[in-house]
């Protein structure tokens, strides 16, 4: 039937009225998975304390292009941000410097094509976290390193990816029990670890290590000197206080 309607020999008025169809069940499945992710997060958040969080971000404009403006945080926007009456506790990111990172996934005789994607790791204090950490630790000489992935990243994968490939989509468990190959290139050399993922974050749109793994490959492959965070995580206890 979607062939028929297609067809570029078929009726412009049943052409016309089936794109114009399509637009609307495209915008009404974003919008359904948009308010899913929205009640999902607000039914299972498992933040221990009232605390609401938010992440703080500067605009980027022409001049950030042009590299006359940057979208870091000095230590005086820290310390401002801190006095502040609606913040309960903060946190800048802390991510990769002089770090590049490839993330390689093959599954033999699998269903799924082969992948491969640059990528980037941060990292944030546990008690940020919003999901189950048990598995939450590196220490040096591991190979394996867990791994906390945004639900967006897992969305974005079924919902945009995976259709267009007319590739199988994943659930959390799959996922979860894959080892990724992850090809670290730095100033200093390169090496490689294996991921996994232990866990899937609402609260953090971002590629979570460990602190202590994310410290160990600046200072043995990138740069070791403190760069200044992009981002910064809020607790409030009021998102919605006007001061914000």
């Amino acid at each position: 039937m979607i062939e028929k309607a297609f067809k570029p020999s078929g009726n412009k008025k049943t052409l016309v009225l089936s794109s114009i169809g399509t637009v609307i069940g495209l915008c009404l499945l974003l919008i359904a998975t948009q308010v899913y992710t929205d009640v999902n997060f607000a039914i299972n958040d498992n933040s221990n304390n009232n605390d609401q969080y938010l992440v703080i971000k500067k605009k980027i404009t022409t001049l950030n292009t042009m590299g006359i403006k940057s979208s870091s945080f000095t230590k005086e926007d820290i310390e401002d941000l801190k006095a502040q009456s609606f913040v309960s506790e903060l946190a800048p990111f802390k991510s990769g410097s002089g770090i590049e990172v490839m993330v390689i996934m093959s599954l033999e005789g699998g269903n799924f094509p082969p992948f491969s994607t640059l990528a980037f790791f941060e990292s944030v204090p546990d008690h940020f976290i919003d999901v189950e950490t048990k598995d939450w630790n590196w220490k040096k000489g591991d190979q394996e390193v867990p791994i906390i992935l945004p639900n967006t990243f897992l969305d974005a994968y079924n919902y945009g990816i995976a259709p267009s490939m007319g590739a199988p989509q994943a659930s959390k468990s799959l996922i979860s029990g894959i080892k990724f190959k992850l090809r670290i290139k730095g100033y200093k050399g390169n090496t490689i670890f294996y991921g996994r993922v232990v866990n899937f974050s609402d609260r953090v749109n971002s590629i979570l290590v460990p602190d202590n793994f994310l410290s160990y490959l600046n200072k043995d492959y990138g740069n070791e000197e403190t760069t200044l965070p992009s981002r910064i995580i809020v607790a409030t206890a009021n998102k919605s206080n006007p001061a914000i």
